[in-house]
């Protein structure tokens, strides 16, 4: 499952956080309206709203910086639903498929498990974990979802923007809005929401499903990536290893037994983040910031493209 449409709201030099956007068209990308007004309020500007610049980055690239301009009918900022809601023209355009947009109506029943990825000082990105409750919050057409207990992580500054992503299907549910004090309790603008308000959206195609993988290349592909990963001294090492492991999701660490090899705990991290979560590069971006850019995780991502969808 690709999170290539996940991107950050920078200052001009590419570094300094202000937020998240999801790409939802080629060229088109949404924040919430409060991330634009505290980036353009931040280098000296008086006027956030249409026709106001923000700088977009994809995580992991320094360059290019894109420069993202809010729309003339994309800003919604406190006097209308949905509340805090920005659309940005991106140019120049990322060249990365947007994300595949799912209302959040939908879904038969509460409780659906939920990713997302924030920036809180981290280029790349980190993971946290939630289940979706209930329409509401300080808005009637927000929707709430909790932060699983045993995740480590909260809900902090950075993650406003970030995309919603319903596990099971990889698709984006909405944008994070709002968060608790303690950050255990987040809302977010759901996708219904967002393509009722900005009626382009509703027109954009969504991205072209992928050809099936042959099992027995995939399988292959697994393997070869295991033993990269077997290789990483967060891996390799009993006690690094174990760190490691305690801040995997739950689902992972239920299934994947601590007490093996370091070439047997590879493989069932591989097979199972890939195959029955779709979440390998959320994985691998764990490791790469434990390894902090050695060579052997640059090993490691050179090995992964075939299975993270991206050209050899």
């Amino acid at each position: 499952m690709s999170t290539d449409w996940q991107l950050k709201v920078v200052d001009g030099d590419g570094q300094q956080l202000r937020g998240a956007a999801v790409l939802v068209s080629p060229n088109h990308a949404i924040t919430c309206a409060h991330v634009v007004y505290n980036a353009v309020l931040a280098r000296g500007g008086s006027d956030p709203g249409p026709g106001s610049s923000v700088y977009v980055r994809r995580p992991g690239l320094t360059e290019p910086v894109l420069t993202g301009t809010v729309v003339e009918d994309g800003w919604w900022w406190k006097d209308h639903a949905p509340w805090d809601l920005a659309v940005l023209r991106l140019e120049p355009a990322p060249g990365v498929a947007p994300a595949a947009l799912t209302p959040v109506g939908s879904f038969r029943r509460r409780g659906e498990w939920l990713s997302i990825v924030g920036f809180p000082g981290v280029e790349h990105g980190q993971w946290v974990t939630a289940r979706l409750r209930r329409f509401g919050g300080s808005r009637s057409e927000y929707c709430q979802f909790d932060v699983a207990p045993d995740n480590a992580l909260h809900l902090q500054r950075g993650f406003s923007g970030a995309g919603v992503i319903e596990d099971h299907s990889g698709e984006v549910l909405g944008i994070v809005c709002e968060a608790s004090a303690d950050g255990r309790i987040g809302w977010m603008i759901p996708t219904e929401e967002i393509q009722e308000a900005w009626e382009p959206l509703a027109e954009v195609p969504g991205p072209v499903p992928e050809p099936l993988p042959d099992p027995a290349a995939q399988a292959d592909q697994i393997r070869e990536l295991a033993l990269a990963v077997a290789e990483l001294d967060t891996v390799a090492l009993p006690e690094t290893r174990q760190l490691f492991h305690q801040a995997l999701e739950v689902r992972l660490r239920r299934r994947i037994r601590l007490d093996q090899s370091a070439h047997v705990y590879a493989e069932h991290l591989v097979s199972i983040a890939h195959r029955n979560f779709g979440v390998l590069r959320r994985v691998l971006e764990q490791l790469d910031q434990r390894e902090e850019g050695t060579a052997a995780m640059r090993e490691v991502w050179a090995t992964a493209r075939p299975l993270l969808g991206e050209d050899a």
